[in-house]
């Protein structure tokens, strides 16, 4: 006859995951009340039906998605062909560089 506690061991191993995943996602739903407001309007910005980047707001253009990884050399070299983005993007990394490094801190 087996043990109890052998028995017992995957319902523990899943309560444990079910709770720490629980802990992930409350703290996930935590800090989406706490994303800067520029960083909001990029999203919607980039997500609207609006797709030439010249119609896109500042913001949105110096904020990428996952795009970038695959393109980051093609579009870093915009960001600093252009002053008025270079001066976009050093507002945000001095005004919300702190912020941003906290949110990855936490993860």
């Amino acid at each position: 006859m087996a043990d109890s506690s052998e028995e017992q061991a995957p319902v523990t191993w899943l309560v444990r995951h079910v709770s720490a995943s629980q802990v992930v996602l409350t703290d996930l739903l935590r800090l989406t009340d706490c994303v800067p407001r520029p960083f909001l309007d990029a999203a919607a910005a980039a997500s609207s039906t609006q797709s030439s980047v010249a119609a896109r707001s500042p913001t949105a253009r110096v904020l990428f998605d996952f795009s970038y990884l695959r393109q980051s050399e093609a579009l870093d070299a915009a960001v600093y062909a252009d002053q008025a983005l270079c001066d976009t993007w050093d507002e945000l990394r001095e005004t919300y560089g702190d912020q941003i490094a906290r949110f990855y801190q936490v993860w």
